[in-house]
């Protein structure tokens, strides 16, 4: 009877707990390092793997989105090839406000150095996309 007592007091602990967490659980989407618990790149790129095109758009800067247009953007989103690996190395904070995130990628069997200009927006990391004419993210 002891054991069954302290078995049910370890379990409303463990489950206070549970819900504790959930209560305070918020996402972050201002730091571009760690964006939601991952990068900006790595989050962007698994929107794209998963084809929600409406999704990368929400979190492409206003001033790409005003220069290029939505639909624009999204037939580059549809065309582009973002399927390489990708490992954040550095990040580089610019005069202008914006920041350099510098990542290692695997791109055809090399490496090369993949650099995603940012910026943060209303407390939210946002990707700067600059040219469309590029097959090739970014």
């Amino acid at each position: 009877m002891k054991q069954f007592i302290v078995f049910l007091f370890f379990l409303s602990v463990f489950n206070s707990m549970g819900q504790n967490f959930e209560k305070n659980f918020n996402l972050n989407f201002s730091n571009p390092c760690l964006f939601a618990g991952s990068t900006l790149p790595n989050v962007y790129q698994r929107l794209w793997i998963n084809g929600d095109y409406t999704m990368m758009l929400k979190f492409t800067s206003n001033e790409s989105r005003s220069k290029f247009g939505d639909s624009a953007l999204l037939d580059y989103f549809k065309k582009i090839d973002f399927g390489y690996n990708l490992k954040l190395k550095s990040r580089n904070f610019e005069e202008d406000g914006s920041q350099t995130l510098n990542c290692e990628g695997i791109i055809d069997a090399t490496r090369k150095v993949v650099r995603f200009r940012c910026i943060i927006e209303n407390d939210t990391a946002k990707i700067i996309i600059s040219n469309l004419s590029k097959t090739q993210f970014p």
